[in-house]
């Protein structure tokens, strides 16, 4: 429908719902709304009905056939609506079977019953049911997508958001039983698990990869004890790409974003999955916006397998950690002192942004690049920039961090022997919000860049 914005332009809205999810795009505005179930803030499919008037009286006209529905004609007057001092003329035609309108058309001119104080004009509705029944597959508009629908939640999922290529729950069943759930389904789909990564702070993530069809899937559930917070994040299949050079991507089973999703985990590894690396160090500088400024973390790691020597600093305060044959160490004036696992915190925080961050980038519709050497290592070199992707960002932070990232660019770099993330350079914006707070107070801009450097000549040294 057209709708006339405080600066009295005319705009196009094309509102709608599919299932549970309601769309609305609006005339100049690149951006398609999406929003799901309790949430929905669009039109249901009764709500366009309210822009037509009530009538009162009509005359009865000849039968007709309206979008291949039998209807009853009527011709409408000023007589019709019941206005004082308005000229109206029109027609409405009712379903044979059912008495709905299919058709209405209505034009009315008048001055201030009509328009108020002052105003005079002439006022059209137009008014059209067509393609009823006709089993056509839903036609998006503009860069409207799908929302995600074909993924099931579990039994006792409660507060489901379906937006386009994800899905978000809680849930009080087990992480474990849940990625049960998740294997059980994506099986059954002929799907096949290729990673299980299992995080230090709770979190489990498991991705599936369609063969045929390059689609691929990442499961995520984070848990505080009692409620488990699950997410699932769909991508589209690509065909295996070639680089600019005309060497071809490695994996061809596997499409892009599921490439560039893993290849941090990979070089990181975890509790249960160590690095691609035999070893290696690390370095990294980060800055993120925050509703009061911005925070920078550095960090410089030399790790071996699963001992790892590091060097923390965040917005000045430094902490240096050995870990060295399961036991962990605090640094102090270059003598290490026992630690425990609150020692080693650090080493897990600062992997939170990281994750945020790089996965974002990753769904930021990655371009191949020309295939790149880093330290005698084949690399395969991706563009990420968002402002060509449609439909805009997802956050996958799920609105739990104090941050939600807008548009991110920068260049990603990935071993090709491994598939392991060998560096990163992002800069992206973000709004930010006060702690406590549930809408944004502010805009920043944030940077990551990460390297992992000298691959298998890295030694960790026993404490001194």
């Amino acid at each position: 429908m057209d709708t006339v914005n405080e600066k009295n332009q005319i705009l196009t809205m094309t509102l709608g719902t599919v299932s549970e999810a309601g769309y609305e795009l609006v005339g100049g505005d690149t951006g398609c709304s999406v929003s799901w179930a309790t949430n929905n803030i669009h039109i249901d499919d009764n709500d366009l009905l309210n822009f037509l008037l009530p009538v009162r009286s009509s005359t009865p006209a000849a039968d007709e056939t309206v979008a291949g529905i039998a209807t009853h004609a009527f011709i409408l007057n000023s007589d019709s609506i019941g206005f004082q001092g308005v000229q109206a003329k029109g027609e409405e035609w009712l379903a044979v079977n059912g008495n709905y309108i299919v058709k209405y058309n209505l034009e009315m001119t008048g001055g201030e019953a009509l328009f108020g104080s002052g105003a005079t004009g002439t006022s059209t509705i137009d008014y059209t049911l067509s393609e009823v029944n006709d089993g056509s597959a839903v036609t998006y508009p503009g860069d409207c997508l799908p929302v995600l629908t074909d993924v099931p939640a579990t039994q006792d999922a409660q507060d489901i958001l379906r937006m386009p290529g994800s899905l978000r729950f809680s849930s009080g069943t087990s992480p474990a039983d849940i990625q049960k759930f998740y294997l059980q389904y994506f099986s059954g789909q002929g799907w096949k698990q290729i990673s299980d990564l299992a995080f230090s702070d709770g979190e489990t993530d498991t991705s599936y990869v369609q063969s045929a069809t390059g689609e691929s899937a990442i499961v995520s559930v984070r848990t505080d004890g009692k409620t488990a917070q699950v997410k699932v994040d769909a991508f589209a299949g690509q065909p295996a790409a070639s680089s600019a050079s005309g060497t071809p991507s490695p994996n061809p089973g596997m499409d892009i974003l599921t490439r560039i999703s893993l290849a941090s985990s990979k070089a990181l590894g975890s509790a249960n999955t160590p690095s691609v690396y035999p070893s290696y160090a690390l370095s990294m500088d980060e800055t993120m916006p925050t509703a009061s400024g911005s925070d920078s973390t550095s960090l410089e790691a030399e790790v071996q397998n699963a001992d790892m020597h590091y060097v923390l600093t965040t917005n000045g305060k430094k902490s240096e950690v050995l870990r060295f044959g399961g036991q962990v160490y605090a640094i102090t004036d270059g003598k290490a002192q026992p630690g425990s696992a609150l020692t080693d915190i650090g080493w897990t925080t600062w992997q939170m942004d990281l994750a945020i961050i790089y996965g974002t980038a990753a769904m930021a519709n990655p371009q191949p690049q020309a295939s790149d050497t880093l330290e005698s290592r084949m690399a395969d070199k991706y563009a990420i920039d968002s402002s060509s992707l449609q439909g805009g960002l997802t956050d996958i932070g799920m609105g739990i961090l104090p941050y939600t990232i807008t548009t991110i660019q920068g260049t990603i770099w990935i071993d090709h022997e491994t598939g392991g993330l060998l560096k990163a350079d992002l800069t992206f914006d973000a709004d930010v919000r006060k702690p406590g707070d549930t809408k944004p107070t502010g805009h920043g801009k944030g940077e990551l860049h990460i390297l992992f450097h000298q691959i298998g000549k890295v030694t960790v040294s026993p404490p001194q």
